[in-house]
């Protein structure tokens, strides 16, 4: 998205060039479009998903989550002050958006370049590397002239032609059952100061979270965490009071969270699970070599009240009755979960198959 007015207001960034040497097109807030836009830039292990709900709930299933992108229909009336000297933080990674309908992968860059540990692959690894002593108005014109992003970018647009900045194809609304999305897009919604446009949340080790707006001069602290709490916990508030508010007048919006690959964290799980059963089994070797035949008839009669044993009170255990009930939970778990992966993987391979043409 480009501003349109040829005098900037002081929180917003100076006009960009008006032509790009590589044109983008608009992108759907889709989570498997999203995912599918890292994994093609060589970015591991992770994958976006839909948020349907702020409550506890829902984002525990979702963890661990590294950041999130929350697109919304903006227009000027939403310009809010960045912060009082407009600085960026040492180590946090911001790019303007300055190039039309780039808001989608320039939201993503500002994502996943400041997530700690996370393997952006060489691509992103290499950009980075060039661009992190630029300002953020020349990452933002890096990005918008780098043809291999332009060119991904693009692969997964449903979109050809010049349009507007519709971040979301006006044809095609997200999620219609998502509980924050109550109207559909309506063609009348649009005028040349109302655009859809992304925004990227992020912790960061300041101990701070930071609202990346591309058309903003400078990234915005909005919460503040602890270490041994979840870094989103303060910021909930407030995109739960910007919903609150959307939801309210009928604007449409989605939210999407970057979390680790669920099959990776499927795996993981089932791993620990397995894990877990070989130790109780050795310390049931320990203990009764012939312990296997008994625990088949307890198994007839399980005891369901029993506080059930973590691993790391196995090796002192000396109750096999509670060491046998650990270890069918661990079993019933470990099942539970390959069931997961497999149902995971039948739908990976149905989205494939469905949105191949999009590509």
């Amino acid at each position: 998205m480009e501003l349109t007015e040829s005098q900037p207001e002081q929180n917003e960034v100076a006009p960009a060039p008006k032509s790009c040497a590589f044109p983008f097109q608009p992108l759907e807030s889709d989570p498997w479009i999203f995912s599918k836009l890292c994994q093609t830039l060589g970015v591991e292990g992770v994958q976006f998903e839909d948020v349907w709900s702020l409550d506890e709930d829902c984002l525990g299933n979702l963890k661990p989550i590294y950041g999130f992108i929350f697109l919304f229909f903006w227009s000027r009336s939403d310009s809010e002050e960045s912060n009082e000297h407009g600085v960026v933080p040492d180590e946090l990674y911001f790019a303007n958006q300055v190039g039309e309908n780039a808001c989608a992968t320039q939201g993503i860059i500002n994502l996943v370049m400041n997530v700690p540990g996370l393997n952006i692959g060489e691509k992103l690894r290499s950009f980075k590397e060039f661009t992190n002593e630029f300002s953020p108005v020349e990452k933002g014109i890096a990005i918008a002239n780098d043809e291999e992003l332009n060119s991904t970018h693009n692969k997964f647009s449903r979109i050809r032609g010049p349009y507007r900045d519709f971040s979301i194809a006006q044809n095609h609304p997200r999620a219609k059952h998502n509980q924050f999305k109550k109207k559909k897009y309506q063609e009348g919604d649009i005028d040349e100061n109302s655009v859809y446009h992304y925004l990227t949340y992020v912790p960061h080790i300041d101990g701070k979270v930071w609202e990346l707006d591309g058309l903003k001069r400078a990234p915005r602290s909005l919460a503040t965490y602890e270490r041994n709490e979840d870094w989103y916990k303060n910021l909930i508030p407030k995109l739960q009071e910007r919903m609150n508010l959307y939801s309210n007048n009928n604007i449409r919006f989605s939210l999407l969270a970057l979390t680790q690959d669920k099959q990776t964290v499927l795996h993981q799980k089932r791993e620990s699970e397995l894990a877990f059963m070989k130790t109780i089994r050795e310390r049931l070797d320990s203990l009764n070599p012939d312990w296997e035949k008994k625990w088949a008839k307890d198994q007839e009669n399980p005891d369901s009240n029993m506080v059930l044993l973590k691993i790391e009170d196995v090796t002192d255990c000396q109750d096999t009755n509670l060491l046998y009930a650990s270890l069918e939970a661990a079993v019933n778990r470990a099942d539970e979960l390959l069931g997961e992966i497999e149902v995971e993987q039948k739908e990976r391979q149905r989205l494939e198959v469905k949105k191949k043409l999009w590509v």
